[in-house]
């Protein structure tokens, strides 16, 4: 049996949280911004649970790869965003709050950056925000 692509699950999530971290782990950006094993916690549970909001929510999705023994090898998640007019805005409440041992003077300024330039790139339109994911490698897609 070859390995098959499914749409995810809730249970995935803890699965799908470890093959993330595994593909961001020589990631020199993400090491940056959660430098010890408290921040890869946090970060393994922050998107342990984001995964189940993706296969909870419409506008959201989850796909996984599972192996011939059932084992989940890569995924891909995304979320569709709607228009939305130019006054609005991110509120305090959808901002993230970050562990202590994070480096949040790295993290609030990635998290500014790729704000602005989304909002220069794509303005009001919508789109399609992927985070595809495997073994060794990742990346986001937007289009």
């Amino acid at each position: 049996m070859e390995p098959t692509i499914v749409a995810g699950a809730a249970s995935d999530a803890t699965s799908v949280a470890d093959v993330f971290l595994e593909a961001m782990a020589p990631n020199a950006l993400q090491r940056t911004q959660f430098p010890d094993s408290a921040g890869e916690r946090f970060v393994r549970d922050w998107f342990a649970q984001d995964v189940v909001r993706h296969v909870q929510d419409a506008n959201k999705g989850l796909l996984v790869t599972r192996s011939r023994d059932g084992e989940i090898i890569s995924f891909v998640k995304w979320r569709v965003h709607a228009p939305r007019a130019p006054q609005e805005a991110t509120t305090p409440g959808e901002q993230d709050t970050w562990p202590e041992t994070s480096n949040v003077k790295v993290l609030e300024a990635y998290t500014a950056l790729t704000a602005k330039v989304r909002e220069d790139v794509l303005g009001q339109t919508a789109y399609y925000r992927a985070l595809p994911s495997h073994a060794g490698q990742t990346g986001v897609v937007e289009s």
